[in-house]
């Protein structure tokens, strides 16, 4: 096996050195990452992408190497690529020795928890690819929609961020976190605050926080809403508040989206029209 492996890297190094293609071709891993990829300009180069890319439409019918936490040497190699691009918890380590071995260059860059470091990753993405046009289109974009939101302004409701993880219960969103961070943005008060980063949560701490607006990501209820409201979980927030929960973009709410800006003003319209309704 180790010899097969051996072989295996060596004809993947021979590849990208002795001249068979001179072409770039990129294995994306990170769904936030291979959308500002896209957004920049690079998306023709991609010839495969990780499970968690799910955005735009036309990686749909690129090749999927696994998940970008989980890749194995074999797996992205055989994309014959000429670079890996990611969040900088791509992995396993392993992996990523063994991609360097075989002359794949790596450019990771570091997963952002707040707005600005989505903005940082959009510049170092374009930096890198020579795109800081396109690049300082995006961040301006981004910084007028933000500029939008605080204009119009909101009243000050408590928002909560929640994960379900079946039987180990639910998980929110605290401080130093994308959700947060977007709540805040958007004039709402993270439910959550009292903690710092994700933290698991018993149904009774979900009640005594009291949210108005309580958020689950896309990729939680993709069996729909219904069926998480019932869920023993959620069973004491539906008898109080009913099956009031809205569904947010996973990639948008929680990853480095260019996408963000429009993220702030989508919850910012809900926090508008809750505030109209209630």
């Amino acid at each position: 096996m180790k010899m097969f492996q051996l072989l295996f890297f060596t004809a993947a190094l021979c590849v990208f050195s002795c001249g068979v293609s001179a072409e770039r071709r990129i294995v994306s891993a990170g769904g936030s990452v291979t959308e500002t990829l896209y957004a920049l300009g690079v998306g023709d180069d991609i010839v495969a992408v990780d499970t968690s890319s799910s955005y735009p439409l036309p990686v749909h019918s690129l090749p999927k190497v696994g998940y970008y936490r989980q890749l194995s040497p074999e797996g992205v190699l055989s994309m014959r690529p000429t670079m890996l691009v990611g969040h900088n918890n791509a992995g396993p380590q392993a992996t990523l020795d063994a991609l360097r071995r075989a002359g794949l260059e790596l450019t990771l860059v570091q997963a952002p928890q707040n707005i600005q470091g989505v903005l940082t990753a959009i510049r170092v993405l374009a930096e890198r690819f020579g795109k800081e046009d396109e690049g300082k289109t995006l961040t301006v974009s981004i910084r007028e929609q933000l500029k939008q939101v605080a204009k119009e302004g909101v009243d000050r409701l408590k928002v909560g961020l929640i994960l379900t993880s079946g039987q180990r219960g639910l998980t929110a969103a605290g401080k130093n976190t994308m959700p947060d961070d977007i709540i805040g943005h958007a004039g709402g008060l993270n439910a959550f605050s009292t903690h710092d980063g994700y933290k698991a949560i018993s149904p009774e701490s979900l009640l005594l926080a009291q949210p108005n607006i309580l958020l689950v990501p896309s990729h939680v209820a993709r069996e729909g809403v219904e069926v998480l409201c019932d869920s023993e979980l959620l069973t004491l927030w539906v008898k109080q508040n009913g099956c009031n929960l809205h569904v947010v973009d996973s990639i948008m709410f929680m990853g480095m989206s260019p996408r963000v800006g429009e993220s702030v003003q989508a919850l910012h319209h809900t926090l508008s029209t809750f505030s109209q309704e209630h």
